[in-house]
């Protein structure tokens, strides 16, 4: 099938690869995650796509150096929230915290790192992935912490959106969560 048929029928562009899809039940959205390939590497976008209607359409982009990354949909609420991370050179950082309205497809900066507030001895966090949204304003994550500038531990956290502050749950154990 031809790459240029598919975009016009998806409203998704060729060479997109599809990562994950979600539904979101109070939006009655399906929210499908691609990856744009670039020369520096893969970047994150997300496209929306109400039930009834043909095409996707994308999220507003915050910039284009930046990465949606987790993604993780609120099943009381017609919104979204994503990690991301801004990438600069084939070096990415973690980046803000997103809040989309599924309705509009608008992006709302929720939380900046410099903003996440980390309990000692550890000078600042990176959400690695968002696990679960349905205790929000709280958000369910999957932390690196850094000492020293380099990531030291791996920790499940719940980081309250409205002021920041980060509390560990759990100790994760292993490399890779």
């Amino acid at each position: 099938m031809n790459s240029d048929f598919l975009t016009q029928v998806t409203g998704i562009p060729s060479g997109f690869r599809f990562e994950e899809l979600f539904f979101n039940s109070p939006s009655k959205t399906i929210i499908a995650h691609c990856w744009e390939p670039t020369p520096d590497g893969n970047i994150g976008r997300i496209y929306l796509r109400p039930c009834g209607i043909e095409k996707y359409t994308q999220v507003q982009n915050p910039g284009e150096r930046v990465s949606f990354q987790s993604i993780v949909s609120v099943q009381t609420m017609p919104i979204a929230f994503s990690s991301t991370i801004q990438w600069s050179n084939k070096n990415g950082e973690s980046g803000p915290v997103y809040q989309i309205a599924l309705e509009t497809g608008l992006c709302v900066m929720m939380l900046e790192p410099k903003q996440l507030i980390c309990p000692p001895p550890f000078d600042k966090i990176a959400i690695q992935k968002i696990i679960s949204g349905s205790e929000f304003p709280d958000l369910v994550c999957v932390g690196g912490f850094y000492q020293n500038n380099q990531i030291t531990a791996y920790h499940l956290v719940r980081v309250d959106t409205t002021n920041g502050i980060v509390k560990m749950v759990d100790k994760l154990r292993a490399v890779f969560y």
